[in-house]
């Protein structure tokens, strides 16, 4: 307004004194470059979310004529705004990265020559958007901000830089995503005294279309994620394998009319499984969209239990022992199944445990098998100085345990962590334990009542035992 005010008063100084305004037409007074202008109506930048799933979108700008004579002919030219000008307009900072849709991702549907009539002073241009297209090069770039530009020029008639461009913004799009039905770590049970057909188990995990009713044909690829495993050991200080043998389908395909698909995943010799394992397994790409990080990942903990679990014969078990009390018996007296004899501590000054923080007693049970849980009984007669109130379990199936102090530590595998018993009850008591497959067995006394009577039974540990007991399942 204060360009035009300046021109209006430039116009009348240069005109004789003699002559008034009213005098003079419009047309005299303005400029001739001024008589007829072009713009576009809008001319600020509009921001807009597309949904890849409702189709192509049609939109629209205008072009005006305008000026002090509106009824003189005009000639204009829409194109697309080069990369070039946008670079120089738009990324002018660090980390801007602004980018003109590329050709084969919108249609301009109006002819971009623009011949005005006289009297015409308006005409609607339209463009429609590929949102799918737009879709797959958002998904691809998604760091970029994509822009749909438009310029206004014209060679007879003066257009107004201010008002010359259209712009349009992509500022989301919204894509359906693929992902697992159950993502995450899902726990599975294998009954170890189960029954399974050909002693392998079929699992039929879900892949769904997220959210909106399925209306593409699309495959997937999926596989175990052997980096997911080892970050998530990593991580939780777990030592997690995959099975030993399993299949997993690696492809499936979601027809236009099906909102899930199943991935197959069979694990072979299901009753020998001896530890608990994972097998995560994660989409890698779909043909179409994307894949949803929330849900790529499903992950099964593989969780060997037995059911129905039974006491191990204790028949034919040898021993070694830290130490034992000379006539009050030795180890072999807490598998005889009898809860009046007991093992007992060493406690004279010559004592073989001394110097020793924790009594340690070794069990060679004749062969491999499963440990489910264990049974302790404590001496019947016991007194506060010889209560036991917690104890470690450990188990291997390495026979280098049996000609190892039975104090290391080494070629073991704990099962069962600083377990508290009851250190007045006469009763056998059951201690659970993480399932586990061997043929030895490693009890360490870890806590007595009470603990600062080693310093007056020459640095050795107090404790003595009627019964242990092991329950699980025979190979």
């Amino acid at each position: 307004m204060k360009r035009i005010f300046e021109i209006i008063l430039a116009a009348a100084a240069a005109l004789p004194m003699t002559v008034s305004c009213s005098e003079k037409s419009e047309t005299d007074v303005f400029p001739e470059e001024y008589h007829t202008i072009m713009y576009i109506k809008e001319n600020v930048t509009r921001s807009l979310t597309l949904d890849a799933t409702s189709g192509d979108v049609t939109l629209s700008f205008t072009v005006c004529k305008g000026g002090s004579d509106i009824t003189k002919e005009a000639t204009a030219v829409v194109s697309p705004v080069s990369q070039s000008a946008i670079d120089l307009e738009y990324n002018t900072g660090e980390g801007d990265n602004y980018l003109i849709l590329p050709s084969g991702t919108y249609t301009l549907d109006t002819d971009p020559e623009l011949d005005f009539a006289a009297t015409e002073d308006a005409r609607r241009v339209y463009y429609t958007l590929k949102s799918e297209k737009i879709a797959e090069l958002v998904g691809n770039n998604p760091d970029a901000r994509y822009l749909m530009a438009f310029e206004l020029t014209s060679s007879d008639t003066n257009v107004n830089g201010k008002c010359s461009r259209y712009v349009c913004e992509i500022a989301d799009v919204i894509v359906p995503s693929v992902g697992f039905e159950r993502a995450g770590i899902n726990r599975l049970e294998i009954q170890l005294d189960g029954t399974y057909d050909g002693n392998r188990l079929t699992i039929e995990l879900p892949v769904e279309v997220k959210s909106i009713e399925n209306r593409w044909d699309i495959t997937a690829e999926a596989d175990v994620d052997m980096d997911y495993l080892a970050e998530y050991n990593a991580v939780n200080y777990t030592d997690y394998v995959v099975p030993d043998k399993y299949t997993v389908t690696k492809s499936i395909s979601l027809g236009k009319d099906e909102q899930k698909a199943y991935i197959t995943v069979v694990i072979e010799n299901v009753t020998g499984l001896d530890r608990i394992m994972m097998l995560p397994i994660s989409i890698s790409e779909v043909s179409q969209f994307k894949v949803s990080e929330g849900d790529r990942t499903c992950v099964l903990l593989i969780v060997p239990t037995i059911v129905r679990p039974e006491e191990i014969s204790r028949d034919g078990w040898l021993w070694k022992e830290c130490c034992s009390q000379a006539g009050e018996g030795n180890l072999a007296n807490v598998l005889d199944g009898n809860a009046a004899t007991y093992w007992h501590y060493s406690w004279e000054p010559s004592s073989p445990c001394k110097g020793h923080p924790n009594h340690c007693l070794v069990f060679d049970t004749g062969r491999s098998r499963f440990f489910s849980h264990f049974g302790y009984q404590r001496r019947q007669d016991a007194w506060e100085g010889v209560s036991i109130t917690a104890l470690d379990f450990y188990v291997s199936d390495n026979d280098a345990v049996w000609n190892q102090s039975v104090y290391d530590d080494n070629n073991w595998t704990r099962v069962v962590s600083g377990q508290t018993v009851s250190d007045s009850s006469n009763e056998l008591q059951n201690i659970p334990a993480v399932l586990s497959k061997g043929r030895y067995i490693r009890v360490k006394i870890v806590g007595t009542n009470p603990q600062a009577g080693i310093e007056g039974n020459n640095g050795v540990m107090k404790g003595a035992i009627a019964e242990i007991c092991a329950y699980g399942k025979d190979l």
